[in-house]
């Protein structure tokens, strides 16, 4: 009996033993966007408690154009990373390069974590240095979008990784937004927008390069109006066309992922995020796969980090932007 009693107390102390250790390495999370974007995430780490909690957040404000502003946000910004409590930091959501940039420098200045959605406009030797740095602090830097979580992203990737198929087709890379009447398509807001999906798009095909680009819109315009739209085609050199689409204040908020090929008549389609009722339901909600991916990444030697695949997302997105501005769209 004291040998039964002596045994049930040993397992006890070692898995409390065990708990302890498991919230000791928890990842102390601070969020940095949109409140309606930081709610998502803060809904996504309530259901991956086991390896990170939530420490701090930051909701920044609804864009202005003055200095005032971008002082004030990058005040709020500092005490965040500067918060002893958090290690790792999500960038939920940012429609200013000049923010995102300050925010990332930061935090691997005080050697923490972070997570970006939106892809910085990084030039060669910024990057390095930034990268340098990175690795001098041991900080995990890490670009990932929440579609690369989708089994169509992966059914995607794995058809249009055989060059036999990489003739015609249709890869459609599609986002719905709200915007506020109020405000306006910035060009930092556009070029996320752009880069995101270019992004998305050399994740699946790291060596695309377009031959040929073209552009729809509804007109050009400077304040959202219900039902606008912006379609950027890109065609390589063997006919394969990918469509780039964006779309404005259509009732939802989703970014979608499809492709279609006549031979192997395949049609895929993701959506990341519907409207607030159906954001984060169970384990399988893309968010919390992208979450938990960059968690369980902090602990391995080799971090993952931005890639110098970067700097081709930022020349193509630029060569677009160019092309609108050309075509007086912006």
């Amino acid at each position: 009996m004291n040998a039964h009693f002596l045994y049930l107390f040993g397992h006890l102390r070692l898995l409390e033993e065990q708990h302890n250790l498991i919230s000791l390495n928890k990842a102390g999370i601070g969020l940095i966007g949109s409140s309606t974007h930081n709610s998502w995430y803060t809904e996504a780490i309530q259901h991956s408690q086991h390896h990170c909690e939530l420490k701090s957040v930051c909701s920044l404000d609804f864009p202005t154009h003055s200095a005032s502003y971008f002082v004030r946000q990058k005040r709020k910004i500092e005490q965040l990373i500067e918060d002893d409590a958090v290690n790792t930091i999500i960038v939920t959501s940012i429609y200013s390069d000049e923010l995102l940039k300050f925010i990332i420098r930061a935090a691997v200045d005080e050697g923490k974590h972070i997570l970006v959605s939106n892809v910085p406009n990084y030039g060669t030797n910024e990057l390095n240095e930034l990268l340098k740095l990175a690795h001098y602090n041991d900080v995990n830097i890490c670009l990932d979008n929440a579609l690369y979580f989708s089994p169509q992203y992966d059914e995607i990737k794995s058809l249009l990784s055989n060059k036999n198929t990489l003739n015609t087709g249709l890869l459609r890379l599609s986002a719905h937004r709200q915007i506020n009447k109020d405000d306006y398509l910035s060009h930092d807001k556009l070029r996320f927008l752009i880069s995101g999906k270019i992004s998305l798009l050399l994740s699946i095909l790291p060596k695309f390069q377009f031959e040929s680009l073209s552009v729809q819109y509804s007109r050009p315009f400077s304040f959202i109006e219900d039902g606008d739209v912006l379609i950027i085609h890109l065609k390589n050199k063997t006919g394969f066309l990918v469509s780039l689409e964006l779309f404005f204040n259509t009732g939802n908020t989703s970014d979608q992922l499809s492709l279609t090929q006549g031979q192997h008549d395949l049609q895929f389609e993701s959506f990341l995020i519907s409207n607030n009722q159906n954001l984060i339901a169970d384990e399988n909600s893309l968010i919390i796969k992208q979450l938990d991916h960059f968690i369980l990444n902090l602990h391995k030697a080799n971090k993952i980090v931005i890639t110098s695949q970067l700097i081709h997302v930022n020349t193509m997105t630029e060569s677009i932007l160019t092309h609108l501005t050309i075509n007086q769209f912006i």
